[in-house]
């Protein structure tokens, strides 16, 4: 960390954990343990965000033997704290509303819906997307999703 905020000063640099994922041989034991002891000493280096990705029901890439880390970080994470994992509209609100996290990203909701603000607005149904598309060459998956206006 000191490396990398000397290089771009910390209000410029973000961090991303993710500490139920599941995938490419990256498991924990104690994943609370240890991620609530990595946020507690990024709090100490003031950065832009702290991005967590763990899916908020049982889904792709995350054991779901492993209790949500998340709650625990926001305990411990002084700065901003963007979460991501499944969210939609309902229960993005609520943990913004609850102070959970400052933020929500959404990865895969924004692939299939590049209009994602405005159907939120607008209470609109969502495309679902086609993960069998994700990380393919070429423009399918990525940019054929209808629009709100192609829908309605």
């Amino acid at each position: 960390m000191e490396a990398v905020t000397s290089s771009w000063s910390s209000d410029r640099t973000g961090v991303r954990l993710s500490p139920t994922m599941n995938a490419h041989g990256m498991r924990d034991s104690n994943p609370g343990s240890l991620f609530i002891q990595a946020a507690d000493m990024l709090s100490t280096y003031d950065l832009s965000y702290l991005h967590v990705a763990e899916a908020i029901r049982p889904g792709r890439l995350f054991n779901p033997d492993a209790p949500r880390v998340t709650p625990f970080i926001r305990q411990t994470y002084d700065g901003n704290l963007i979460a991501n994992g499944g969210y939609d509209r309902q229960s993005a609100v609520a943990t913004i509303e609850a102070l959970d996290a400052d933020a929500i990203a959404f990865g895969q909701s924004f692939i299939a819906n590049p209009d994602l603000p405005a159907r939120f607005e607008a209470n609109a149904p969502l495309n679902s997307s086609d993960p069998a598309t994700f990380y393919t060459p070429g423009p399918k998956g990525y940019t054929d999703y209808p629009i709100m206006t192609q829908v309605t």
